[in-house]
């Protein structure tokens, strides 16, 4: 008699459950971001645009490029030398803002972020993703081209006699990494009009039309009225910190004189009394006291604060007029 033995069946085991955590969802997206050759392409563009166009600004500007004029102009002056040498940054403020408006855009355009929200039904971990991997990859190229113009071109303006600036002057430090902010904010406004659009030309369009174009546009024909709106546009607010002297809002001698003076705290009186009282009827009526008198007291701010103190003047000659000689 044959027996046959039955195979052992073995019970599948069930692999382990894996959570969707925040921290796995920033290694996929950064897997994604760096698996794709156009990320590499574009910081390749990137540095290439802001280190060659600053080396030929250099050497333009140092006559050692021979123009239709003979040579290229001498600097005018000192802040004129960061200028020439950062003139790429300005063509990589675009190739940044197409390079965020493609990434925000792309997986919509095809049909992969389907893909992407059914592995994580949650959206803000996604979007936090695209920032986080965006910024880890364009801002160490920009910071990186920007630091390499800046030593190449000087060196080119330097060989050529021309005024350069080094790295310790006032100003030169805030205005690379200032650069270099402008350009990744762009970026990654780029990169939020394309989530919301949803569609690579239009986030493309909006960008450079709407972020770029538009406010120089706007300042060109609004009137002034309007400066208090403009200058917190983009492409206007960037030069508070990327030229090389401070552009903000500056407090002025006077306002810092007339601040000295608490709210609460009185104003000075004149030190003579009359045993009767009264005020010495020598004062002027019409003038404010001294404490009032200089460039302060013609600003609009402080018309009421005259008014009153013309009132009291004039209060205080009366009464001492009518007091008892």
């Amino acid at each position: 008699m044959v027996t046959t033995a039955k195979p052992a069946v073995t019970q599948p085991t069930r692999p382990g459950t894996h959570r969707t955590t925040t921290p796995r969802v920033l290694r996929a997206e950064w897997i994604k971001t760096r698996t794709l050759r156009s990320t590499w392409l574009t910081t390749a563009a990137t540095q290439l645009v802001i280190v060659g166009f600053g080396v030929l600004a250099a050497l333009a500007a140092g006559g050692d490029i021979t123009g239709p004029n003979g040579g290229g102009p001498r600097l005018a002056g000192r802040g004129g030398a960061l200028g020439t040498v950062l003139a790429g940054a300005n063509l990589a403020v675009l190739v940044v803002a197409v390079f965020g408006s493609v990434v925000g855009a792309r997986e919509f355009s095809s049909g992969m972020i389907r893909t992407t929200f059914a592995a994580v039904p949650k959206r803000l971990p996604v979007l936090w993703g695209k920032l986080i991997s965006f910024v880890a990859v364009v801002l160490p190229t920009v910071v990186v081209g920007l630091l390499a113009a800046f030593f190449a071109g000087m060196a080119v303006l330097g060989h050529a006699g021309a005024d350069t600036l080094s790295w310790s002057d006032d100003g030169v430090v805030r205005s690379l990494f200032g650069h270099a902010y402008y350009i990744v904010g762009l970026g990654l406004i780029g990169l939020a009009l394309g989530l919301l659009l949803r569609s690579t030309a239009a986030a493309i369009g909006t960008t450079l039309g709407a972020v770029l174009f538009l406010p120089a546009l706007a300042t060109a024909l609004l009137p002034s009225d309007w400066s208090a709106v403009l200058k917190y546009l983009p492409s206007n607010a960037g030069s508070a910190f990327t030229s090389l002297t401070a552009t903000g809002d500056e407090i002025s001698s006077c306002g810092a004189r007339c601040g000295r003076r608490g709210r609460g705290s009185p104003a000075p009186r004149d030190s003579t009394r009359r045993a009767d009282r009264g005020w010495r009827s020598d004062w002027p009526v019409t003038a404010p006291p001294a404490w009032r008198r200089g460039s302060c007291a013609s600003s609009p701010a402080s018309a009421p604060a005259r008014d009153r103190d013309r009132r009291r003047s004039a209060a205080r000659a009366r009464g001492a007029s009518a007091a008892p000689r």
